[in-house]
């Protein structure tokens, strides 16, 4: 595998063998990133894949080629783990960057699902295979017996948004006579499952401000359609909604008077992968999320 964690080493052990020989070091591994590649550079250590890419440095000259894709995907098992039900471990350590077993990192991922939800799915062996990944990836520590804590907050965001993709279920724009407090008061009272997305809860953390428009994530379109007496219109619609069960979308969701919000980290998600002025509107999100300001928001 060309892990970081797996290039880290090989860098050491080349380094190792290059004092004692008096040759210059030189790592060989199936791929390396360009993010590899500018920390092999900075740490005076040539490498190259069988991709393609590679840093030579030599004393009067170095040479730098980048941007041919992986060839062993299997070599990055780390994927996955930053995407689906997988990633909502990820999420729980930028909420608490520190447990002291994965039990304890279980149990906190599993209280920041609705009721509604399906907690068996973050099983403990699933936290194990996660955390495994991050390890290998540099992102966290293991601590102590089995303890866990986050140590490169910026890469594990990187990694997050690198693999979002937004839900793609049914989806419903239309009008409704309702205000947005009657309409959350419809769907509580009938326990559907329902969240604002992220874009939607953006003028909720004071990101963004626009036309008023009631978006939400629903469990169950055709319910929610019905409470809320939508009528189906792409005439200046003021409410769309979004058919998913995806457990991301609901995960840290923020209960409060006048509706479900979405987790920073998902409003954070959203903008970050949208256009211009939402990617603008995310970078004053991404800095609290790096000094693990948001339990109070919004």
């Amino acid at each position: 595998m060309s892990t970081p964690k797996v290039v880290e080493t090989a860098v050491a052990q080349a380094r190792l063998w290059a004092n004692k020989t008096g040759l210059r070091p030189l790592v060989i591994v199936p791929y390396l990133s360009e993010d590899s590649l500018t920390w092999m550079q900075s740490q005076g250590i040539s490498g190259v894949d069988l991709c393609g890419n590679g840093v030579l440095l030599a004393a009067n000259f170095s040479v730098w080629c980048t941007g041919t894709p992986n060839r062993f995907r299997n070599s990055q098992p780390i994927r996955n783990v930053y995407k689906g039900t997988s990633s909502l471990f990820s999420r729980a350590l930028l909420l608490n960057p520190e447990f002291d077993s994965l039990l304890s990192l279980q149990a906190f991922a599993r209280t920041r699902l609705d009721v509604a939800s399906d907690g068996e799915r973050l099983a403990k062996g699933t936290a194990s295979k996660v955390v495994q990944a991050l390890v290998e990836d540099l992102i966290v520590q293991r601590e102590g017996r089995g303890g866990v804590r986050l140590t490169d907050t910026k890469r594990l965001l990187e990694r997050l948004k690198e693999n979002y993709r937004k839900p793609q279920g049914k989806r419903v724009e239309g009008k409704i006579t309702l205000s947005a407090s009657d309409a959350w008061l419809r769907l509580r009272g009938a326990g559907v499952r329902a969240v604002a997305t992220g874009d939607g809860s953006a003028g909720r953390y004071g990101l963004l401000s626009g036309p008023e428009r009631l978006c939400l994530y629903v469990s169950d379109l055709k319910e929610a359609m019905q409470l809320l007496e939508v009528s189906t219109t792409r005439i200046f619609p003021n409410v769309e909604l979004i058919e998913t069960t995806d457990e991301t979308v609901y995960f840290d969701a923020r209960d409060r008077s006048d509706g479900w919000w979405a987790s920073p980290i998902q409003v954070w998600l959203e903008l970050a992968t949208g256009g211009p002025r939402e990617r603008n509107a995310a970078k004053a999100l991404y800095d609290a999320l790096l000094n693990k300001n948001t339990e109070t928001m919004p």
